[in-house]
């Protein structure tokens, strides 16, 4: 079973974007900071001790809220996982993270299904200040 997996994900990283699906691949950061600002949940009466930070989500990717679900119900049947701002969420707050809001949003509908191309989402979240550094181990950047 080892086997087969080491081989499809070989395959999967050896088979790359196609040059058209590369050309439609908007990352996040090449999104202008005007556009960026639409999809930023409302800064309006914002604590100035708080800031959002940004994670872009990519294919083939393991992220920690993802991880955690699947080991916690790895001996149960199949369940879906809930919605992605409940599972973020849910991870964080039991996790011991303090975050306030947790935004899952869609920037760009043009994507491609290699690894490490843009699944078009991005997961904004609210937390303290003083605790950039911790979520910075967790791939979000200040934004």
């Amino acid at each position: 079973m080892r086997k087969i997996f080491l081989f499809l994900l070989v395959l999967i990283l050896a088979s790359g974007c196609t040059e058209e699906a590369e050309e439609n691949n908007l990352s996040i950061e090449s999104v202008p900071k005007q556009e960026l600002e639409l999809w930023r949940p409302s800064l309006r009466n914002l604590d100035p001790t708080m800031t959002y930070m940004i994670q872009e989500l990519v294919q083939c990717e393991a992220y920690p809220w993802d991880e955690w679900w699947l080991k916690k119900h790895s001996s149960k049947t199949y369940e879906d996982p809930p919605e992605r701002n409940e599972l973020i969420s849910t991870y964080f707050k039991e996790n011991d993270y303090r975050v306030y809001d947790v935004q899952f949003v869609r920037f760009n509908e043009k994507t491609c299904s290699s690894c490490g191309c843009s699944t078009g989402f991005a997961v904004f979240i609210l937390v303290d200040k003083e605790k950039i550094q911790e979520f910075e181990e967790l791939r979000f950047r200040k934004i």
